[in-house]
């Protein structure tokens, strides 16, 4: 269960990361400014969730049932995987055919908008690496995607230990 509510957390990290060149009368430099996975994609959300739910379900079973049957490990190990997957495609639409950067109109505008908020567009994982503007993943990614194995990597050991512990 703990482990589920790790992966929420995971998404709160900053799992996408605008870093722009500024110039101003104050002086120049460098502005980073970051997202969470539930700000910016649902992909990465449905994930999330999913593999909250793989945690949240078999430490339910495994504490009132014992050990849980064979299909239940082959859908909590399909359901992580599937997560998994969700995390990296989510990144792979961005190098479909057809999803450039052409179509965006950036700007610099006054008021709200910046240009940090005009790259973080939910569902539209863009990247660009420039000297003056890099858009990309940063660490919560790599944070997540670790806590997504782990409860995979948990679900199998636990069903070793109690089928290890079933034949004593």
């Amino acid at each position: 269960m703990l482990a589920g509510l790790f992966v929420l957390a995971t998404g709160f990290l900053p799992w996408w990361s605008v870093r722009y060149a500024y110039s101003d009368a104050t002086g120049s430099g460098h502005i980073t400014e970051t997202a969470s996975a539930w700000e910016m994609s649902t992909l990465w959300s449905i994930a999330l969730v999913l593999t909250a739910t793989v945690a949240a379900g078999w430490a339910w079973w495994t504490a009132k049932r014992g050990r849980p049957p064979r299909w239940m490990l082959i859908t909590a190990l399909a359901c992580t995987t599937v997560s998994v997957l969700l995390v990296v495609l989510a990144r792979a639409v961005a190098w479909a055919p057809g999803s450039g950067t052409a179509e965006w109109v950036m700007s610099w505008s006054t008021g709200e908008d910046t240009l940090a908020q005009s790259w973080m567009v939910r569902d539209r994982l863009l990247t660009r690496a420039d000297p003056d503007l890099t858009v990309d993943v940063t660490w919560g990614l790599w944070v997540g995607l670790a806590a997504i194995v782990l409860v995979a990597v948990l679900v199998l050991t636990q069903r070793g230990v109690r089928a290890a512990g079933a034949r004593e």
